[in-house]
């Protein structure tokens, strides 16, 4: 039989060792706490360098023990052995682990310095960077697709002279004769630089053109200069106000051009509407105009042609 003091130092002893029990087990779970949230963050990490979770698993291992083998890694892991044997070696094929094969022994495998990652994300930022001008570049023919399937006019917008050129190199695609008008003289240099190169593309694909030109001493320059079958191209009256934009009619699409050294913008809309609009009317005026009038005139004060630019280098 205990005594009172016995029984109040065992029920003090009982207490003390439940609470101590209490703090051990908070200890643990708050050290399992850690220790899952902290390989969460090391996984997410890992993960933004390009790896796997599984990866990203296998590689944690790898760095807290040097050399291991293969089957020693894979009761570290919760993965099957095969399928760490695969991660292992995707490991060594991204530069994240070396393997080490000695004759008459197992392979070892060892983790790459850290640094590796660092030179991964490196790597996935300028591909990610690439691919994001990529799709920034067929973004425009995109949505024209889209609006099409949804009977809306296809409507692509270009900027500046780089604008330019794809916005005219565009047309080398057509399957059909195209239908320029264009006021020769108003073509900034950069821009006739670009029409030379694809006036040369165009005549080695054969595809067929027609220009309807407003009737200045360049054009008509021009024209000469470059000997083209006068069946090809009409002079516009030259009483017409100076335009400073070329339109061309292809493919089931319209494209303008403006022609001025600052701010260009060229604009394409792909519709079957708008397309048989404008090519009739073009048809139209050809039709109109008289063949005689591509012959020169002595009208003109030929002299004037000194405040052009060099005709041989603008194309067609």
């Amino acid at each position: 039989m205990l005594y009172t003091k016995d029984k109040f130092c065992l029920k003090h002893w009982l207490n003390l060792s439940y609470i101590f029990d209490k703090y051990l087990k908070t200890c643990y779970n708050t050290y399992g706490i850690y220790q899952i949230i902290h390989n969460y963050m090391y996984e997410k990490l890992l993960s933004s360098a390009g790896l796997s979770t599984n990866e990203a698993a296998i590689y944690e291992i790898l760095l807290a023990e040097s050399s291991q083998k293969a089957s020693k890694i894979a009761k570290d892991s919760p993965l099957k052995r095969a399928l760490v044997y695969k991660i292992l070696g995707d490991l060594v094929a991204k530069g994240l682990a070396i393997k080490d094969e000695q004759p008459g022994e197992i392979a070892t495998y060892t983790a790459s310095h850290p640094d590796t990652l660092r030179q991964m994300a490196e790597q996935r930022a300028k591909e990610a960077e690439t691919a994001r001008q990529s799709i920034a570049g067929i973004i425009p023919q995109l949505a024209s697709t889209y609006n099409l399937s949804l009977g809306k006019p296809g409507v692509r917008f270009f900027e500046g002279i780089a604008g330019f050129k794809q916005a005219l190199f565009d047309s080398l695609d057509s399957t059909d004769t195209i239908y320029t008008y264009v006021d020769l003289s108003a073509m900034p240099e950069p821009a006739r630089a670009i029409n030379v190169d694809y006036a040369n593309e165009r005549k080695e694909k054969n595809i067929a053109k027609r220009l309807l030109l407003l009737d200045t001493p360049f054009a008509r320059k021009l024209m000469a200069d470059q000997n083209e079958n006068t069946d090809d191209y009409k002079f516009l009256p030259a009483s017409m106000t100076p335009f400073k934009t070329s339109l061309q009619i292809y493919n089931g699409k319209i494209a303008y051009y403006t022609l001025r050294d600052q701010n260009m913008i060229s604009v394409i809309i792909e519709d079957r509407d708008i397309y048989a609009t404008h090519r009739s009317l073009f048809e139209m005026i050809w039709e109109l105009l008289d063949k005689k009038n591509t012959a020169p005139k002595s009208a003109y004060d030929m002299t004037d042609l000194n405040k052009y630019s060099n005709p041989k280098s603008s194309g067609l």
